[in-house]
Parts: C-alpha cells; sequence; structure tokens
C-alpha cells in the first residue's frame, strides 16, 4: 500500500513540475463606434492595427505596442513611451455601442489623435 501512495505522489510532482507550453498569443479585437473604428492588437508582431471607416479604406499600423498585466482581470496595451493607449477590462461587459453583443472585453482606448474624440469605449475580443 504504502509503495502504491509513494508512487503517486511522485507522479503528481513530476506533473506539477513539468513546465507547461505557453499558450498561443492571438490577436485581440476591439470594435467602437462614433467613428466607427476597430483595433487588432497582435502580440506577436507587437502591433496595434487601426481600421477606422465601415468601408476598411483607411488602416493604420502602429508598432512597439506592448501587453501588460495591470491586474488579473485588467490588460493594458502600452506605445514606445510606456503610455497607455488601451486598456481591455475582463468583466463580460464589453460593447461596440451599436448591437446587442456583449464582448469578453470591455475596452477604453485613447487614440492621442485631435481629429479623434480623446477617449473611445469599445467591445473587444
Amino acid at each position: 500500500m504504502a509503495f502504491r501512495f509513494g508512487v503517486s505522489v511522485l507522479a503528481t510532482c513530476a506533473l506539477t513540475l513539468t513546465p507547461m507550453r505557453p499558450a498561443a498569443a492571438k490577436v485581440i479585437t476591439c470594435s467602437f463606434t462614433e467613428p466607427f473604428i476597430r483595433t487588432f492588437y497582435d502580440p506577436a508582431k507587437r502591433t496595434l492595427t487601426l481600421v477606422y471607416d465601415a468601408e476598411k479604406k483607411r488602416r493604420e499600423v502602429v508598432t512597439g505596442i506592448r501587453s501588460r498585466t495591470a491586474s488579473p482581470k485588467v490588460i493594458e496595451l502600452r506605445n514606445e513611451k510606456q503610455d497607455v493607449i488601451q486598456r481591455l477590462e475582463l468583466n463580460n461587459q464589453g460593447s461596440d455601442g451599436m448591437s446587442d453583443k456583449t464582448y469578453p472585453y470591455e475596452g477604453r482606448w485613447t487614440p492621442g489623435n485631435p481629429d479623434l474624440p480623446e477617449e473611445l469605449w469599445g467591445g473587444c475580443r
């Protein structure tokens, strides 16, 4: 009986100490309205792609973007100056402002563009 228990404990310890493979980084997509803008954060490329209108005619790519976990439910996207440009909160209350769809993340984007509102709120997944 003690032998089986010892083998079981050793097996459990071996599984516990085995390093886990990191999950593949996925692109985070956010939708905003007034104006219609979608953002796509690619953590592998460290880019934030901005698509400015419903027809997707105007596109801009911002490089050097890094994510930082501010708390267990908050992710911040920061530019090269370490300014927070997008904040994602996992609260299942994100909204694109036009549909009844609820997104897992509520996104707050600070574009830093004088032609846009100071802050935009949207839904992200």
